[in-house]
């Protein structure tokens, strides 16, 4: 027995040491590891789709085989299960053939607040290979009725709720230059609707719950398009991002290179219409058999009471949510749970709040991740390395091609050329432009728009002649171990409320209403705030109480809440460069103090329902937090 004992001690101890020098040798080894796992997986479907057509509904529908009775979708009072999923997203498929209107690989707009009918809706578009260009619900106006017309639908799936329906009434004129259908799915509410539209969940119900055959997406190949998720880019109006099969199954592999099983439940209260819910969540739940709980929209008072309603060991955030979160009154209660929140994932989150967020409410792992939506490729923090969005290890490098950061103007947002024509790498630890080289294993999809809008995102001649990368415009730095960290964004789009606000898209409204002249808009940082408000220095003829007021009104019919100017800026004379750009640079230095700017300044002031001056009582309530931007 002894010797046994003794033979025991020494093959720990040879474990133990080996593990030791393996991670001394080879730091980065567990990262490597799970990166391996998610590219084999992503080969190996790939060559399975290849042969089969085989997609994330198929994924799907393993899923519902396996556990036809466990919970998919929680929302407010509802629960369904993968069967009810399952036959509501057939029966839906089986009205779309019905109907006769749609084919495989057409696009319809699908515009919805979180909740089931967007999940099985969604899943039925997929049973028949069917785009669905996901719309954000807060679109009014002629951003709405552009997101539709480009995305070349021939119907827009609606939401049966009021809110909505008014939307779409708005652009009524609009659809029916186009030839657009609206068909309303949900509760049927006693709200006028236009010729146009027609309630068809009554019809939907009445069809056969069998799964439509798998020969209906023949055809179909790795790099058509499954979704359109829309992005704000930076040339104004929103682009729909093509969100390819391949692209999908990728994202869908997220929370499994995690470590996670069925057994878990995903929280999300961010809109599905962005690609962190719907890919890394809604995709993500489905392929691994776990369960998804949705908010129709984000609450702080809602958050933790719904965490722990649905026993949720995942939650998905912005940076903003966690601010919004820990600026909430203490509670004796924070932390507290029944169960164990394994992983928060998400983007956005700084450095100087990441540990209080996770220590205050007992959060096992950060996973913090970095992308763009129509970018090529992705970093993750596996490691929960504090500030970091992600680690590139020299093995990654190899098998995915490379993230680099160079040397780039701010004020042009161009990289800064050599004498050869080519780009200047910056070394570890220097912030600059992040830019990712683009490979046949990591293509860019872009937009479904022309050539020439995806053009802008593509830079060559970085590193040797003719070579391509994607432009991510942001600045970010990565360190001698390869940990990336975000630091700021470039050109046209500034973040606020977790929205990517194009400053185009705000001037060409502002330079709508009559007495403004000329417009510029950029992103200021506001003390205790994630992201920046926006921020717009116009000339104007006029600037009256009542012009105010009415400028107010002017915005808030045209553009997002979160997409409105919080301050203005009134000059006589705009300030541009040598070739009669717009300046920025200084405007955004200078940002909103009263006394820096001499010029008169007013902020967006939802209790007056105006614009009111901006003088230093003001600026100092904004500070303490006591004005809502």
């Amino acid at each position: 027995m002894a010797s046994v004992v003794a033979a025991a001690g020494i093959v720990t101890t040879v474990v133990v040491t080996a593990g030791i020098y393996i991670r001394l040798r080879f730091p980065t080894i567990l990262s490597d590891l799970q990166f391996i796992r998610l590219i084999a997986g992503v080969i190996l479907e790939r060559k399975k789709f290849a042969k089969t057509c085989y997609t994330v509904i198929d994924l799907f529908m393993e899923s519902v085989d396996r556990h036809p009775t466990k919970p998919l979708i929680l929302s407010e009072d509802k629960s369904l299960t993968y069967e009810e999923v399952d036959k509501l997203s057939n029966r839906f498929a089986h009205y779309v053939r019905k109907d006769g209107t749609l084919k495989v690989k057409d696009v319809v707009a699908v515009l919805m607040h979180n909740g089931p009918e967007l999940c099985w809706t969604s899943l039925g578009l997929g049973k028949l290979g069917i785009t669905g260009a996901l719309i954000n619900f807060n679109l009014r106006s002629n951003a709405l009725l552009h997101c539709i017309k480009v995305s070349k639908a021939s119907i827009v799936i609606c939401e049966a709720d009021a809110g909505l329906i008014d939307a779409l009434t708005d652009i009524e004129s609009g659809l029916d230059g186009l030839g657009i259908q609206v068909w309303l799915i949900g509760k049927q509410v006693e709200h006028p609707v236009t010729p146009r539209m027609k309630h068809i969940s009554w019809d939907v119900q009445s069809q056969p719950d069998h799964r439509p055959s798998r020969h209906l997406r023949d055809g179909l190949e790795l790099s058509d398009s499954a979704l359109y998720i829309y992005t704000s880019g930076t040339t104004g109006l929103p682009k729909p991002v093509r969100i390819t099969w391949n692209k999908l199954h990728g994202g869908s592999y997220i929370l499994t290179i995690y470590n996670k099983g069925p057994d878990n439940v995903v929280y999300s209260p961010l809109p599905m219409y962005h690609s962190a819910s719907y890919i890394i969540g809604f995709m993500g739940v489905i392929r691994i058999g776990m369960t998804l709980a949705l908010r129709k929209k984000f609450s702080v008072r809602y958050f933790w009471d719904d965490v722990r309603k649905y026993n949720a060991t995942i939650i998905q955030y912005i940076g903003e949510t966690c601010r919004y979160l820990l600026d909430a009154p203490k509670s004796p209660s924070d932390g507290v749970y029944d169960h164990t929140i394994e992983l928060a994932i998400g983007n956005g989150l700084r450095a100087n709040i990441w540990t209080e967020f996770q220590t205050r409410f007992n959060i096992q792992q950060i996973g913090e991740f970095y992308g763009s939506t129509e970018g090529n490729q992705l970093t993750f923090n596996l490691d929960g390395k504090v500030g970091s969005c992600g680690r590139q290890t020299n093995f990654m490098r190899m098998l995915t091609g490379t993230f680099e950061v160079l040397e780039c103007n701010v004020e042009t947002s161009e990289p800064i050329r050599r004498s050869d024509g080519l780009c200047t790498i910056l070394p570890p630890g220097e912030a600059g432009l992040l830019v990712s080289k683009v490979t046949s294993t990591s293509p860019v999809d872009g937009y479904a728009a022309p050539k020439a809008v995806n053009e802008k995102k593509l830079i060559r001649n970085v590193k040797k002649p003719l070579d391509e990368y994607f432009n991510f415009g942001d600045i970010l730095l990565i360190d001698k171990e390869g940990y990336l960290y975000f630091k700021d964004r470039l050109g046209d789009t500034f973040r606020w409320k977790g929205e990517n606000v194009a400053t185009t898209e705000v001037d060409n409204v502002l330079t709508d209403f009559p007495d403004i002249i000329v417009a510029n808009t950029y992103g200021v940082e506001v003390k205790g705030n994630e992201g920046r408000a926006g921020m717009s220095c116009v000339v104007s003829s006029s600037c009256s109480e009542n012009m105010l007021s009415q400028l107010y009104v002017h915005l808030t019919e045209r553009l997002p809440a979160y997409a409105c100017p919080k301050f203005l800026r009134f000059v006589k004379e705009m300030p541009v460069t040598g070739t009669y750009k717009h300046r920025k640079v200084e405007l955004l230095k200078e940002g909103f103090d009263p006394q820096i700017v001499e010029d008169p300044m007013y902020f967006f002031d939802q209790t007056a329902k105006s614009y009111s001056l901006l003088d230093m009582p003001a600026f100092e309530k904004i500070l303490r937090g006591e004005v809502r931007l």
